[in-house]
């Protein structure tokens, strides 16, 4: 990778610790309904759509409907957290956000949420001027790991896939970016890297600012 012009970040467990308010959204609707779950069962479905996650919990419910209304009661429950509690900032964002935007490179955002929910986070953390656009997981007909948002970024973009960088924490979101033909690199949060990650991503790294410095000395050199 020669030239980097324009960079897509997954939102959830990337640019914010989100990953943990959904479980306790997931855990809160299943209590009030009386269903089963677990930590265990929600780390499976880290980094998948939410089609995915509904077709399995259909399975597990036995019913379509009970599914339908777990999911759109925790995303009530999800949606409050979001506007009551603060939401934490993923070490190293500042740096590397400031850093891109000082050297003109485009940022958006492709994430499995919805995007009223990346428009929502945006807003609470006050870093929506960092970012040219977002596509949310309802603005394509399949959720990572199909590329079809990070094809939607790159369109939205205008962006040759060559000077795309994807920075994404789970296996289903590098491997949608391999799909699509954009260069990724992994920096896990709840979910570790498998060997097919390990094998496509550019590099595999423990955070933002690691992230940052990759960047740095390896794409854009001074």
């Amino acid at each position: 990778m020669h030239t980097l012009t324009t960079v897509v970040f997954d939102m959830d467990g990337l640019l914010f610790d989100t990953e943990r308010l959904y479980y306790k959204a997931n855990q809160a609707a299943a209590d009030e309904m009386g269903l089963p779950f677990s930590w265990e069962y929600f780390e499976g479905f880290v980094g998948s759509s939410e089609y995915a996650l509904y077709k399995s919990l259909t399975e597990t419910f036995r019913s379509e409907q009970t599914a339908i209304k777990f999911i759109l009661r925790s995303e009530e429950f999800a949606l409050n957290y979001m506007i009551e509690e603060e939401i934490e900032k993923k070490k190293g964002l500042d740096n590397l956000l400031s850093y891109l935007k000082d050297r003109q490179i485009k940022m958006l955002i492709g994430s499995n949420s919805q995007r009223k929910v990346i428009e929502l986070l945006l807003t609470r953390t006050k870093l929506a001027h960092y970012f040219d656009e977002y596509v949310g997981v309802d603005e394509v007909s399949s959720g990572k790991p199909s590329p079809e948002i990070y094809l939607k970024a790159l369109e939205k973009a205008e962006a040759n896939p060559h000077e795309t960088l994807v920075l994404d924490d789970s296996v289903n979101g590098v491997k949608a970016a391999h799909e699509a033909g954009i260069p990724a690199i992994m920096v896990p949060d709840l979910e570790q890297p498998d060997e097919e990650a390990k094998k496509i991503t550019l590099k595999i790294l423990s955070d933002l600012n690691e992230v940052h410095q990759y960047i740095e000395k390896n794409i854009i050199k001074k």
